[in-house]
């Protein structure tokens, strides 16, 4: 046997050797060889099936790569494997996800030869065909990767694999013999208590910031001991029961922080050198847990960590357009990349510090509002729904977060001081009126799961702080004072909002406060209250307060009111105690100030602490204030005329003192001491209820039965659609004549019925002006006057394609029962491209004519009148009254119009002008009689060239038919009975051309304000009577009795 086949055998047994490496469980049967080329057969029989089981395993797996990997550095072959098990990653290796590993490069086989093929270049200049090298930037010449090799101690060339990680293991403390780590044992052993742990951090922490995908966790964790020791999971695994011992109030007893202790020893450099999403989600939950526990700077720098991973791993970029599918996986990286991103955002506000996230280079797009509790990683991304998911709080937090960074750089991080231009801070305001008209329905109304209370109340806080940031930063540099008393005004608004939402929330929510929300709550409640203290407190200090800002029982009740709500929060958080120590400390300071002038809110607490005052001198003119205060707070504290420090002593939030017994790991493990300590202290909270401001509530007016009519708060509509308006409420038409109205008034429905469970909000013909609009609307802005087209269509079925969009199988009607509501209300929401602006010579209440005499518009051309045609129109109410004139405009020779009522005759008359004539049908007589009569008078000849019945009467439709010359054209424009008696002969013989008219379809709203703005059509006398909103139901009754043509109901005052 040559050396060649034996080096071919021996190149098949390194697969089953890297097979024994993986997880795969293989079985070998070893004898006493005695015929080796046997045995050789034997073995290349053995590995010819384990290739075929590996491939069948695992179908990508390359498996002379595979083996080339492990030859090239054998002593490294775990280290390799924990980046690669299908137990501690999110999914097998794939081009598109930028894992990386240079953790070889620490490693004696290092220090041979590396080609250019092999991994990345220290300047990132070299070509690279690997697919684990990081996610490398179109700035670099090949990979951007750096190594941190040179900070690790170097290996002895001769140490084993086994020696290298017990050394590993001995770097951090993991002493099996001390206390605390039998402690540790006792929890773990208790699967049930950690079960519990488990529970309690899935169920109040992951569902507001998803971090971890569920199944796939608990998948983990049932295999936990399959799950090599340096993977990073082991960290993740230990915070989680850290987050779930805090959130459980369980992390007061004794050894409970050994969880923390446990996750930071699974934790070394060497994560650095091997970058996967596991790391990322290690680092986020750690940051984010320090910063809750007081370890803000310590969090920062692992949240950095997270941010700088993310990028290496291109979770900032889409995925490659080669990607074939979109699968869960990716939707995961698209959601821990917006955590990362909101985590950057809020942590750099929450410090003070520089932003490091930019949305220049973000190409990924926010997660979908998905229900993946059911899914693996491989699954095909679900459908979204339009209820709340674990995702709906992130997307929400991530637009948002892209503002709040506006705010910082605009306001807090530019150099200098120049005068700033107020559109700026208001351009700033207007996106978040934006952002939060576009949040989802969940994000205002009551009808939630209670799970979701807590996400969306964060949300909603973290809104009214960046909105307070924003103000309080627009009035530093405000060059004027009339603008600083704007940007004053809005702030301290905005600050009392906040109390208000806070405190009525944890007043009406105690028991579902916990500390993780109590920490948020307290943070927002303290700087709200801190903006109205400090408002008090500014130079010169002899000046009393601006009572035109607001007046001082409003400002003492919201300070009251923080107070006594910290007081509350502060029996189990001790972050919430220390802010109100802070405050008590102020107040003192206000007493002893301005005891006449100031008023001083009751303490939440009693007693007042002494607060001696350090320096006797004030801090110079335009020289900010140096306290011992969390960074983000020392913008508020310029030019104030506290002498003293209100924060000395206040170790951890709101101070800067980082408590050092928090290090949970005794100091001996590093050479310090033996002294261990604890944390003292718990969170809570929950999100606020939030009360609405005046002008975000949406009375309506909804019908409920026959004749009942209730007047109540409906949902405020949210813009979740880039390219749709809000309009307020103008004026809504009801009227005699409109019988899909006055129907529903009088029997609660005609096919459809509304109920007690499914009322309905009535009105269709309405206009008003913008209140706000989509990111994508170019053509409206808020304030613009504007008649409403109240349908609106898919815009993808075949009838949309041919321009017949009022055909559409799924238009969206206003007051379209059962689930479609209308116009009674003061906010309602459709497309910009349904609302159409009107002139100044319109006025609004004019302009909700528009809607019937686009029908009218719609029917003449559908009837294709012609110059001189002689027209009968049949009903003379709005929609008949406008189609006489319309057919006028369009040349019509003559036009009749014909109704039973004298008074509508003797309007029609009028209102048409010189070629308008009236009739009335004796209705003692056959309709063939009267079409006969009508022929005969009105001087029809042969007969009417058009007809268009415009009153959905029976008799009206027979007699319109009859009156119609040889080959003339009928069009229904009004709605009547479902079943009438048609006289289909005549139509047959005089090839009559009969068409149906629904509503209105494209360019007929655009004629109709042509031929009102234009003064071709003139609308004096149309509007009879206009009732406020509080009167809607006595609208109806006028509109039952037939009194007037258009009756209107005013939109609810703001």
């Amino acid at each position: 046997m040559n050396c060649g086949h034996l080096q071919k055998r021996k190149s098949r047994w390194a697969a089953a050797t890297h097979a024994v490496n993986s997880t795969v469980s293989l079985s070998f049967m070893f004898c006493v060889v005695v015929n080796g080329a046997r045995n050789l057969d034997e073995l290349e029989h053995r590995c010819r099936a384990l290739q075929k089981l590996l491939q069948k395993l695992n179908p990508d797996l390359d498996v002379e790569r595979a083996i080339k990997e492990i030859n090239r550095d054998e002593t490294l072959a775990h280290i390799s494997n924990r980046g690669n098990s299908s137990l501690t990653d999110d999914n097998p290796t794939t081009p598109d996800r930028f894992d990386w590993s240079e953790a070889s490069l620490v490693s004696p086989a290092a220090d041979t030869y590396q080609s250019p093929e092999q991994g990345p270049d220290g300047m990132a200049s070299l070509p690279s065909s690997k697919c684990d090298t990081g996610y490398l930037g179109t700035g670099s010449g090949s990979s951007l990767m750096e190594t941190i090799s040179h900070l690790l101690p170097a290996q002895p060339p001769s140490a084993t694999e086994g020696e290298r990680s017990t050394h590993r293991r001995s770097v951090g403390p993991t002493n099996n013999d001390r206390p605390d780590n039998l402690m540790l044992a006792r929890w773990l052993s208790d699967t049930a208590t950690t079960a519990r742990l488990i529970d309690a951090y899935f169920l109040s922490y992951n569902r507001a910031y998803p971090i971890l995908h569920e199944p796939t966790f608990r998948e983990r964790y049932q295999h936990r001991h399959q799950i090599h020791e340096s993977s990073s999971w082991h960290p993740i695994f230990y915070t989680v029961l850290a987050i779930g011992s805090w959130i459980i109030g369980a992390d007061t007893e004794p050894g409970a922080y050994d969880f923390y202790a446990a996750a930071r020893s699974h934790m070394s450099l060497r994560m650095l050198e091997v970058g996967n999403v596991l790391t990322v989600q290690a680092f986020l939950l750690m940051g984010n847990y320090l910063q809750k526990r007081d370890r803000p700077n310590t969090g920062y720098n692992f949240i950095g960590m997270a941010y700088r991973m993310a990028l290496g791993l291109g979770l900032h970029r889409e995925p490659p357009s080669a990607t074939k599918h979109d699968t869960l996986l990716h939707e995961r990286r698209r959601v821990l990349w917006w955590i990362v991103y909101s985590f950057d955002s809020g942590f750099s506000l929450t410090t003070g510090r520089p932003v490091m996230a930019s949305d220049s280079f973000i190409e990924t797009r926010l997660p979908r509002n998905i229900d993946d509790s059911q899914c693996s990683m491989d699954s095909t991304v679900p459908t979204p729904v339009d209820h709340p998911t674990h995702y709906s709080a992130v997307i929400a937090q991530s637009q948002l977060a892209s503002i709040s960074n506006q705010v910082f750089h605009e306001l807090f991080s530019a150099t200098g001081h120049a005068a700033l231009d107020m559109k700026l801070p208001r351009g700033i305001e207007h996106r978040l009126k934006v952002w939060k008209l576009s949040l989802p329905v969940y994000f205002s109304t009551h009808s939630i799961p209670d799970w979701f209370r807590g996400p969306r109340a964060v949300v909603l806080w973290k809104e009214q702080n960046v909105r307070m940031l924003l103000w309080w930063g627009s009035h530093r540099v405000c060059s004027s004072t009339a603008d600083q008393n704007e940007a004053l005004n809005a702030c301290e608004y905005t600050a009392m909002e906040t109390i208000q939402s806070i405190s009525a929330f944890c007043n009406e929510n105690p028991d579902a406060l916990h500390p993780g929300l109590t920490w948020y709550a307290a943070y927002f409640l303290f700087q709200a209250a801190l903006v109205l203290n400090i408002f008090r407190l500014q130079e010169p200090s002899g000046q009393a307060p601006d009572t035109g800002r607001t007046t001082e029982e409003l400002w003492l009740l919201s300070v009251t009111r923080a107070h006594e709500c910290l007081g509350s929060l502060s029996q189990a958080s001790k972050p919430a105690s220390r802010c109100l120590e802070v405050l008590e400390r102020i107040k003192h300071f206000c007493q002893s100030r301005q005891p006449s002038s100031l008023p001083v809110p009751t303490s939440a607490t009693g007693a007042l602490p002494n607060f001696t005052s350090i320096t006797g001198n004030t801090l110079p003119d335009l020289q900010p204030a140096t306290f011992a205060a969390d960074p983000a707070l020392q913008i508020f504290l310029e030019n104030t005329s506290l002498e003293a420090d209100p924060f000395e002593g206040i170790e951890g939030f709101p101070g800067t003192q980082e408590l050092e017994l928090f290090d949970y790991l005794p100091l001996s493990a590093y050479g310090l001491g033996d002294n261990e300590g604890s944390m003292l202290f718990t969170s809570g909270t929950h999100p606020p209820h939030t009360k609405m401001n005046p002008d975000t509530r949406n009375p309506s007016c909804l019908l409920y039965g026959a004749l009942d009519a209730r007047f109540e708060d409906r949902p405020m509509p949210v813009l979740d659609n880039p390219h749709d308006v809000i309009v307020q409420i103008a004026y809504t038409v009801t009227q005699f004549t409109n019988k899909h109205k006055v129907h529903f008034w009088l029997h609660g429905g005609i096919r459809t019925y509304v109920s007690e469970t499914q009322p309905l909000t009535m009105g269709h013909e309405a206009s008003g002006t913008i209140h706000a609009v989509g990111s994508g609307v170019t053509t409206l802005v808020p304030g613009d006057r504007v008649a409403i087209e109240p349908g609106y269509p898919c815009r993808r079925c075949a009838r949309c394609k041919l321009g017949r969009y009022n055909l559409c199988p799924e238009m969206k009607f206003a007051a379209d029962p059962p689930f479609t509501h209308g116009t009674l209300t003061r906010y309602f929401k459709l497309p910009a491209d349904f609302c159409y602006k009107v002139p100044d010579q319109i006025s609004l209440a004019d302009a909700v004519l528009m809607e019937p005499l686009a029908v009218a518009i719609h029917a003449v051309r559908l009837a294709d009148v012609k110059l001189g045609n002689r027209v009968v129109v049949f009903g003379a109410g709005t929609v008949g009254l406008f189609c006489a004139a319309v057919a006028r405009e369009f040349g019509a020779g003559m036009v009749v119009s014909v109704d039973v009522l004298e008074n509508r005759l003797r309007f029609a008359k009028e209102f048409v002008g010189d070629v308008g004539r009236t009739a009335m049908p004796d209705l003692s007589s056959t309709p063939e009689e009267n079409a006969q009569r009508l022929i005969r008078t009105q001087g029809l000849g042969e007969g009417a060239d058009v007809v268009i019945d415009a009153s959905g009467a029976e008799a009206s439709v027979q007699t319109g038919v009859f009156s119609l010359r040889m080959g003339g054209t009928y069009v229904q424009a009004g709605m009547g009975k479902r079943k009438i008696e048609f006289p289909i002969s005549e139509m047959c013989e005089r090839e009559i051309v009969a068409k149906g008219c629904f509503r209105y379809g494209a360019g007929d709203f655009d004629l109709g304000i042509h031929l009102v703005s234009s003064g071709r059509l003139q609308l004096k006398g149309l509007v009879t009577k206009i009732f406020p909103f509080e009167a809607a139901p006595e609208a109806w009754e006028t509109a039952k009795r037939g009194e007037g043509t258009k009756t209107l109901i005013e939109g609810p005052k703001v």
